[in-house]
């Protein structure tokens, strides 16, 4: 055997650990700008979003008043009676202690998704490979912007999200037990939850494909995966027995044709996950042309779990996608190993959502929640009469009886003889046209409507009392 020549030895020692030493700014710098986004768009990612008060509201009206419907908002979610039991109790421990404040919520919402994310890295680790691979499908998922969204809003699908991953790592890890009831748990926290199901069954079937599984021992992984969803059934049982007459109308109403890949990819304001589509379909297109998926059945597998996931739970909703996600990054991500390409495709992530980001950071900067609220608070009396607001206003007045703008049932119904209405920008465009036709209607002013400051946006607040009835 020839030498190798020392000096083409020393090139390529040179070549690597310029690789090395790229590779590594390049993990700094994602790092980096991920973690100011996170720290600089905390609170402000969205000023507003009726998802924060709304589920919170329900969940803080069943734990203290014993409401398990939906007063706030008189939605047809049909409150904790059937679903989001496991989102009151766990968000409610946390929230009890430190406060019902946006900020706290978005603070567990973020925790809770990271160690998601962390449960999804372990199944990375496994299925395309410790290091670099799994190093990069971490990075792309925690800047995603499905996944930087859920992390900061107050929405049940956050716990949703950590069961999904949950129950694809216990089956990665062959715990049976403990991927039937998280999957079960993941419905019951969300009827989405049935993702866990299908993006669990993918990836056994993926490794059962790849010769992974030890043989022979299939009725004993059955078992343990079917007393685990028993228990889980026992849990979803013991919490929403006493409301399962509303099943069927509740799920009814809150079943509508559409997809929520498709509305995350087609229908997004100035449709900007149509590159992140793209990138998809060119790993698609490549591992199709090198016929890869052979090689590696357990990622196409979890890609056709998420497709599949999509189809399973037909609603139109863009939150959803999180749930899917991790299982679309993982077949993009071993596509771009195979290649070499795990550098180019960070650049270009980065460069596609770093100017999103910082525009909302500009845009967003100056609004301040504790500033909002506290000017409520001392312009509204506390004089227990109901507050009719816009959902961020909810956040001011959680203990006592407050009506959203967007109301969705028959404001008549609630007879309120006497409230305070704050009004701001939004009214026009949130209320239902009977709730605005009622004020205008059934109500008049008691003294002067007030103007207050300093706030982002217009605010007066009227005292109203109701017009006695003719005889």
């Amino acid at each position: 055997m020839r030498a190798q020549n020392p000096g083409t030895r020393s090139s390529s020692l040179r070549r690597s650990g310029g690789r090395d030493w790229a590779w590594s700014c390049l993990v700094l710098l994602c790092g980096t700008l991920i973690l100011c986004a996170y720290l600089s768009l905390h609170g402000h990612y969205r000023i507003e979003n009726i998802d924060d008060a709304w589920y919170l509201s329900i969940a803080r009206s069943y734990l203290h008043a014993g409401q398990p419907d939906d007063p706030v908002f008189g939605g047809n979610t049909g409150g904790v009676q059937l679903f989001g039991m496991t989102f009151a109790y766990l968000w409610g421990a946390v929230l009890d202690r430190v406060g019902w404040t946006k900020s706290a919520a978005h603070l567990l919402s973020t925790v809770t998704m990271l160690v998601g994310a962390g449960l999804w890295w372990r199944v990375a680790r496994q299925v395309i490979g410790a290091g670099r691979p799994a190093l990069a499908f971490l990075l792309l998922l925690l800047s995603n912007e499905a996944f930087f969204a859920a992390a900061n809003q107050a929405r049940p699908d956050t716990l949703t999200f950590l069961f999904v991953a949950g129950t694809v790592a216990a089956v990665s890890s062959e715990r049976f037990f403990l991927a039937g009831l998280l999957a079960v748990l993941a419905f019951e926290s969300h009827p989405v939850g049935i993702v866990a199901a299908v993006m669990g069954g993918a990836l056994l079937a993926g490794r059962a494909v790849e010769g992974q599984l030890r043989p022979g021992l299939w009725k004993r992984r059955a078992a343990l995966g079917l007393a685990g969803l028993a228990v889980g059934g026992i849990v979803y049982v013991a919490l929403h027995w006493r409301y399962f007459g509303a099943y069927g109308a509740v799920v009814g109403d809150n079943l509508a044709p559409g997809n929520f890949l498709w509305v995350y990819y087609f229908e997004m304001t100035f449709r900007r996950h149509l590159p992140e589509l793209a990138v998809l379909l060119v790993a698609v297109g490549l591992a199709t042309r090198a016929r890869s998926w052979r090689h590696t059945p357990v990622v196409s597998a979890i890609l056709a779990g998420s497709v599949l996931a999509s189809l399973a739970f037909p609603r139109a909703n863009f939150h959803y996608a999180v749930l899917v996600m991790p299982g679309l990054l993982l077949f993009v991500v071993a596509q771009a190993a195979r290649l070499r390409w795990l550098g180019g495709l960070l650049l270009f992530h980065l460069g596609l959502l770093a100017p999103q980001y910082l525009y909302l950071w500009v845009n967003n900067r100056g609004f301040d929640m504790d500033r909002y609220t506290a000017t409520l608070q001392q312009a509204v009396p506390d004089d227990g009469l109901p507050v009719l607001g816009r959902p961020n206003a909810w956040f001011a007045f959680q203990g006592r009886t407050f009506i959203v703008y967007d109301y969705q049932r028959d404001f008549e119904d609630l007879a309120i003889a006497e409230l305070w209405w704050i009004e701001e920008d939004t009214w026009q465009d949130s209320a239902s046209p009977g709730l605005q036709r009622a004020l205008a209607e059934d109500y008049h002013e008691v003294g002067v409507p007030r103007d207050l400051g300093p706030t982002d946006s217009p605010v007066r607040v009227h005292h109203l009392v109701r017009v006695p009835s003719q005889p």
